[in-house]
């Protein structure tokens, strides 16, 4: 079974913009690389990434639970084999949006609801996750 991350973002960018602030931040760093030309994809070590636009009843459920109105998702799938490179690749990928934006989001884990870290009206919290385990990774996305 495969483990799934899910940034649910209230942005007004397109799912392609998004992409492009991630490429943007990260290729350099991370090798990250355009998967297809339509550009609602992308690779990074150990990471597939996509984004695309929120839908009912996904926005709905995300406004009731987390108190974030999304508009773009970004689903991470972690290659099991290099487990904790994928995990720092998704803590990679939510610093960009936490240091560089301003917008309200929360990350997910698989289907849980609970929120591994979120952000409403600039207040931050940070939950529970095996991403935590590790020190160095909470301290890039706290403010």
């Amino acid at each position: 079974m495969s483990i799934h991350y899910f940034l649910y973002l209230n942005t007004p960018r397109s799912p392609t913009a998004v992409l492009e602030q991630v490429e943007d931040h990260l290729a350099r760093a991370l090798g990250l690389s355009r998967a297809n030309g339509a550009g609602s994809t992308a690779e990074m070590e150990g990471l597939w990434i996509s984004a695309r636009a929120v839908e009912p009843p996904v926005t709905q459920m995300i406004v009731e639970e987390h108190g974030v109105h999304p508009t773009v998702s970004v689903s991470m799938r972690l290659d099991k084999e290099r487990l904790a490179l994928a995990q720092d690749n998704v803590v990679s990928l939510l610093a960009v949006f936490v240091h560089e934006d301003t917008c309200d989001l929360v990350l997910l884990r698989d289907s849980s609801d609970e929120a591994v870290y979120r952000r409403v009206s600039g207040v931050a919290h940070v939950g529970e996750s095996p991403l935590w385990h590790v020190p160095e990774r909470r301290a890039r996305v706290e403010t």
